[in-house]
């Protein structure tokens, strides 16, 4: 039996005798006061990134030059492009900054700007899945829409906002996104539709270490939707082999890198470390992340058993959702098993708020799901419950913005770093230091071919 293909059959539409009504005033201005609304934080975002986004090579941003004097220079091979990057095999993010770097010469600020289209697309497609998931609440979604755009736009992503070589989580979350979107559409699935998800689960795939778990995130949505057998094992033939060159010659950065037998070895350290992940997009603080988490994973689990316990017709609805909310976890799952020897307050970065968002968001709709059944004959009341749970979200996430802000315009932590990678006259220059502790020698190379070329504002 395949469910989904008409998703407004199981959203109630609230109507005379128990419906929600505002004015004609207040529903004619609705969507541009919150367009108005959602403009806002994108507008912080912009400052923050006007004022403190790097224009010069910061880490990382330094093994881009060899491929740069590759493509120059006309041999830059498909190797060279799929090379194993700590965990990762960066494919399609390379691609991106390298053709962003042939058009501009490698100003850096274009990568930048396209982390923010991306996380836009990203907003729009999650304002899709809500849209598409609360057919007949039109202020709810409205609602959801202001504080999910609050949400996405965070500074708490300060890292991935100011350095663009941190395109890779941003490209990987509108892989995954779009994974699950396409795949949870309520028209029925079509080879079209099925083969574009494809795409986007592998553009996921080969952005990050993480992207792996977009092909189970979307195995779980056919699985929910009821689809056919054959279009489950075409998409599992489908990622196995997508996803298999991937681990073709993969090693491990460090040997306790990657290593599970370390995970098992610290199985509470590596517990909090996945929890504090997943509760970064509350708080930068390890203890209260943590905490946070614990809630988000108690509140997700209860709903959604509460919610099948009721009425197994609703999985379609929530199918996207536990898509979005299982990439989120194994991705922390992963990390964890890739990072723990760095500390479980490593968990916190501002880099892994961009994938952790998408669990406290798709907490927050099953959540709002599971509410809406039990007070399905108590309008006024839900209405007043999804306010209050909207203001608590939009509270703890804006409380959240000081201290994002903070932290986005004291990086790099040498207040000077730009204006010293520009003049530095041999790699004893106390920005290389900063900039790549590995080897400041290899970061001056670098700097001297883009002196010889004159990119990257040299």
């Amino acid at each position: 039996m395949t469910y989904g293909n008409d998703l407004t059959e199981l959203a109630p539409v609230q109507e005379a005798g128990g419906s929600i009504k505002t004015s004609d005033r207040v529903e004619r201005y609705l969507p541009w006061l919150a367009g108005i609304a959602i403009l806002v934080p994108l507008l912080i975002l912009i400052r923050l990134i006007a004022d403190s986004s790097l224009a010069v090579p910061f880490a990382d941003e330094f093994n881009l030059v060899p491929l740069i004097q590759k493509m120059n220079s006309h041999t830059l091979t498909f190797s060279d492009l799929t090379a194993q990057h700590n965990e990762h095999r960066v494919l399609f993010p390379l691609l991106v900054m390298l053709t962003l770097a042939d058009i501009s010469e490698w100003h850096i600020s274009w990568e930048i700007v396209v982390n923010v289209v991306f996380a836009v697309l990203s907003l729009g497609l999650l304002l899709r899945l809500v849209w598409q998931t609360f057919p007949g609440l039109r202020w709810q979604r409205w609602a959801l829409a202001v504080v999910f755009a609050w949400v996405v736009f965070s500074p708490d992503q300060w890292e991935n906002w100011l350095w663009g070589w941190q395109l890779s989580w941003y490209l990987t979350v509108l892989g995954a996104l779009a994974t699950v979107t396409i795949l949870a559409a309520p028209a029925p699935l079509s080879k079209v539709r099925f083969g574009v998800a494809a795409v986007a689960a592998a553009v996921a795939d080969y952005s990050l270490a993480g992207g792996v778990m977009a092909w189970l995130s979307g195995l779980i949505v056919l699985f929910c939707r009821g689809e056919k057998a054959v279009w489950k094992w075409a998409w599992i033939a489908l990622a196995a082999l997508i996803a298999a060159p991937y681990y073709y010659h993969y090693h491990r950065p460090k040997p306790s890198y990657g290593s599970i037998s370390y995970a098992l070895e610290h199985p509470v350290a590596y517990v909090k470390y996945v929890v504090a992940f997943l509760g970064g997009a509350l708080s930068s603080s390890p203890a209260l992340a943590e905490v946070g988490a614990v809630v988000l994973v108690f509140v997700f689990i209860a709903s959604c058993a509460y919610l099948v316990a009721r009425d197994r017709a609703l999985l379609p609805r929530l199918a996207p959702w536990i898509g979005l909310a299982f990439f989120a976890a194994s991705s922390a799952a992963l990390s964890g098993i890739g990072r723990l020897e760095l500390g479980s307050g490593q968990a916190v970065s501002s880099r892994y708020a961009t994938i952790g968002l998408l669990f406290l968001l798709a907490t927050f709709v099953v959540a709002l799901i599971a509410l809406e059944k039990l007070l399905a004959e108590r309008p006024q009341l839900f209405m007043i419950a999804t306010a209050a749970l909207t203001v608590v979200l939009g509270g703890l996430v804006i409380a959240g913005y000081p201290s994002g802000l903070q932290e986005g315009e004291e990086f790099p932590k040498m207040s000077n770093y730009e204006s010293c990678v520009y003049s530095a006259p041999s790699a004893t220059a106390p920005c290389l230091e900063e900039g790549y502790p590995p080897s400041p020698k290899y970061a001056f190379e670098q700097i001297q071919y883009l002196r010889k070329i004159h990119w990257a504002g040299f």
